[in-house]
Formats: C-alpha cells, structure tokens, sequence
C-alpha cells in the first residue's frame, strides 16, 4: 500500500514538474512574440489549456512568471559546455570554437535574450539574473584567457576585462542585428593579432 502510495506522489510530482515546464514554454512564446504590456497571464493560461487559478497557483504574478522564464532559460548552464575543454586545440581554435557555440546559441535564443534586455529596466531580479550570468561568463571566458596566458601562448593582459567586451560584443550583435549568426571570425582575428599589419 504504501508503495502505491509512494509511486502516487511521485505521478503527481512529475505532474506538476510538466505542467510548470508547459507554462514556461507558453509564457517564453507569448512574452517573445507580444511582449510582457501585450501579454495576459489569462491569455498564458487559456494558450496552455490551464485554468487562471491553476497558473496562479504556480505564479502569483506576472513578474513571478517572468522570472521563472528567465531561471528557467538559464543561459550559464547551456553555455557552460561550450567552455569546457580549454586545453584542447590551439588558442586560435578552441576561442573560435568557443565564440561561434556562444554566438549560435545567442541566436537561437534571440527572443528570450529581447524578453530578458526589455524586462530588466522593470524588475530588478530580472537585472540581477542578467547580471549574474554575464558575470559568470566573463569568469569562465578570463579562466581561458589565463590558461593561455600560463602556458606562454598569450601575453599578459587584463583577461576579465577581454572576457566582458567579447561577451558583451557578441550579445549587443545579436539584439541589435537583424536574425543571422554573427560572424565571429573577423573578431577573433583583430582580438588575436591586433589592428597593425602584420609583416
């Protein structure tokens, strides 16, 4: 009985983990595609086939939904991979490797990165998860950049400095640009071997 019990709870747990996951995805779609003024929390529930006090339930407010959507992303997570595996390659490859992942999935998500940029000026968790994650790029970019720099194939340079401008660089590029992957390698060319001609 009690292991009927047991695999009871944890149907209705997985349950509820589905039915958080569907609101998200609809909420990340409509906020996209309509902006936060122009999406209702009654429209996010009638789209995911729920109730409003179902929704509510899960999210009081609008603002708990938006935040949920910009948790839920969790940008930092999915690009952390890209970083991994600094040693293999030359510096040349692994960074191109590196900022062509970050720039195809900047584009991939272009929507949520523009849900993220305009929610920030309102809710201040919102800025703070934007922060956070740019943040602990730039850390995870400046640790390549001083693995390089220990091992003699870069000069010394202020690397967590380096990390935000090509991290910042290649965000501004996809909000501002129209759909379309960046193209990183004239960027890793100058950030490689400078603006003086080479002889």
């Amino acid at each position: 009985m009690s292991s009927d019990l047991s695999h009871m709870g944890a149907s209705r747990g997985r349950q509820r983990e589905f039915r958080r996951e569907q609101l998200l995805e609809v909420a990340a779609r409509l906020f996209a595609q309509r902006g936060l003024e122009g999406t209702t929390t009654k429209d996010i529930a009638r789209e995911a086939g729920v109730s409003a006090g179902l929704l509510y339930h899960y999210y009081p407010s609008k603002e708990d939904l938006l935040v949920a959507v910009v948790s839920h992303f969790d940008a930092l997570s999915r690009l952390r991979p890209l970083l991994d595996g600094h040693l293999e390659g030359s510096a040349s490859e692994v960074l191109m490797r590196m900022l062509r992942g970050i720039s195809t999935f900047m584009e991939e998500h272009r929507d949520v990165m523009w849900l993220c940029m305009r929610a920030a000026g309102r809710f201040p968790t919102v800025a703070q998860a934007l922060r956070q994650t740019r943040e602990q790029m730039t850390e995870l970019l400046a640790s390549f950049f001083q693995g390089r720099i220990d091992r003699g194939e870069f000069m010394p340079h202020d690397t967590v400095r380096v990390a935000r401008g090509l991290y910042n660089v290649l965000a501004m590029e996809h909000l501002e640009k129209a759909p379309g992957r960046s193209d990183v390698e004239p960027m890793v060319e100058a950030l490689l071997y400078g603006l003086v001609p080479r002889t």
